[in-house]
């Protein structure tokens, strides 16, 4: 019997402290619930509703929610409203969203209000948008402002954003510092951007040949760089995969390649020139460019 009542005891105490870990645990757990976590959440609620602006999307904009404004600034540009699609975006940028100075920028640019424009892209960079400190370096080119030029688009490359790190490759291709020209298109074809793997593998053929290359030419083809699908084909005939070597073409064609004379009179084609399916792949795909 007394066995029993302190068992009952041990019972009843072990129960009281698993129910007040619990309450410490649910309190700790709201005190974490801080402003970005929960600008996080609603964020994360707006994913499937992306071309419609609800009422609460326009609510949190106003209230100061930046990704709700570039939201409602993002459904308003699908139907083609640009300037309430401005206004939003300018709401986004003014709560420090780089996006939304980017996009504010972009209007600003088509509307031919280049000044206007100018400040949206710096700002977006400052913001670390990527796409910002690109157009910054692209008007610093054209301002035949090199030092800008090379800042803005190694920035650009810096916040990932992939066209920004093949520009800046082309500094050092255009210098002659092969190496450092690699590291980025490199970088740009991590960012999944077809050039950049493209002329990665160029660098790479030129010095290891075509074989180490076509890893490189493969991935550009898969990012829709015909380039890298017509080079991918050259390995397959200097291999003896026919059938390789015709899935590629296909691939090149399909990408864009319109390359008519080399098409037609390259000497490395001979082989496969003679076959019936070449010429039905040029007719296919090059008959609707004529």
């Amino acid at each position: 019997m007394t066995k029993r009542i302190v068992i009952l005891i041990i019972g009843i105490f072990l129960f009281a402290s698993c129910a007040s870990r619990k309450k410490d645990t649910v309190k700790l757990t709201a005190t974490k619930t801080d402003q970005a976590r929960l600008k996080y959440l609603k964020v994360k609620k707006y994913k499937n509703k992306r071309f419609r602006v609800t009422r609460k999307t326009l609510v949190d904009c106003l209230n100061g929610l930046e990704r709700a404004c570039l939201l409602a600034g993002n459904t308003k540009t699908a139907k083609n409203d640009l300037k309430r699609a401005f206004r939003f975006y300018e709401m986004a940028c003014n709560l420090n969203d780089g996006e939304g100075c980017y996009n504010a920028g972009a209007i600003d640019w088509r509307r031919k209000k280049y000044h206007s424009a100018k400040v949206f892209y710096k700002k977006a960079c400052y913001l670390k948008n990527g796409q910002g400190c690109f157009e910054m370096g692209l008007l610093s080119k054209k301002e035949k402002d090199e030092l800008n030029r090379n800042n803005y688009l190694m920035l650009s490359c810096e916040f990932k954003y992939a066209l920004g790190c093949k520009f800046y490759g082309d500094i050092y291709f255009n210098k002659n510092e092969i190496k450092r020209a690699y590291r980025y298109y490199k970088l740009a074809c991590k960012l999944k951007e077809g050039i950049g793997c493209y002329n990665a593998g160029i660098l790479v053929r030129d010095v290891d040949g075509l074989k180490d290359a076509v890893p490189l030419f493969k991935e550009a083809c898969q990012l829709k760089n015909y380039h890298g699908c017509y080079y991918t084909m050259l390995l397959a005939i200097k291999d003896n995969k026919e059938q390789m070597a015709f899935e590629y073409l296909e691939k090149s064609l399909k990408n864009g390649m319109k390359d008519w004379d080399r098409l037609e009179f390259s000497p490395e084609l001979n082989s496969l020139r003679k076959k019936t399916k070449y010429r039905e792949l040029l007719d296919k795909y090059l008959l609707k460019t004529i």
